[in-house]
């Protein structure tokens, strides 16, 4: 079943955006792109999130019911730092198209994460190093590689959700969520810079930038 998979991806956006939430910005909260501001938001508390992820595998409470009692705390935050919509939200015209074109890979990038992972780079390393850290329930010395010692700030990510769902396609999933936070912040730098054209311009690139980097 993918019921699993799509609820610990909605628990990691949940917390990471409602932890984002503490940085707060009210000049940003007040524009019109307050949906842009969710994913800087995303962005910000996700890193968060996945330093926290990382000190309770250190301490070995990488568990399941442990992320979902923070993202359950984490939903607090909606209470002190709420969203205040603005009357003249839009979505720029020239972001259309880029937006649509963004969807379209949405579709397919779904179609390939809920089918087997044959990605090498998730198989030999990724995957790999989070199926050990949630058996473990925290991290474990891993020797006899080198790649053991790369940041792990994505693993944690993954181990997340991985830990909850128990399935590797809630870690495609994660990973399609930083791609389209990147695409709000880009339209959000492009409005806080004075233009409307700026933000949109880097969208129009951006779903031949995720087929590039991405490992699906």
């Amino acid at each position: 079943m993918l019921t699993w998979p799509y609820v610990s991806v909605l628990l990691f956006v949940l917390a990471s955006i409602s932890i984002g939430r503490l940085f707060y910005l009210p000049k940003l909260d007040s524009e019109p792109l307050w949906h842009a501001t969710l994913c800087l938001n995303f962005l910000a508390g996700s890193g968060v999130l996945g330093t926290l992820v990382y000190l309770l595998a250190h301490v070995g409470a990488a568990r399941k019911g442990v992320f979902i009692a923070i993202a359950a705390c984490s939903a607090l935050v909606w209470i002190v730092r709420p969203i205040r919509r603005h009357a003249g939200t839009y979505i720029p015209a020239s972001a259309i198209i880029p937006v649509v074109a963004s969807s379209l890979f949405a579709g397919l990038y779904l179609v390939y994460a809920t089918g087997p992972e044959y990605s090498p780079d998730a198989m030999d390393y990724h995957l790999v190093f989070v199926d050990l850290y949630k058996r473990s329930h925290g991290l474990v010395p891993v020797r006899d590689t080198y790649q053991a010692g790369f940041p792990p700030l994505m693993e944690m990510a993954f181990l997340y959700v991985y830990a909850i769902s128990s399935d590797y396609r809630s870690c495609a999933l994660v990973h399609l969520c930083f791609l389209f936070a990147l695409s709000g912040v880009f339209l959000l730098v492009g409005k806080m810079l004075g233009s409307r054209q700026i933000g949109p311009s880097p969208i129009a690139f951006s779903p031949s930038l995720r087929l590039s980097v991405s490992t699906r």
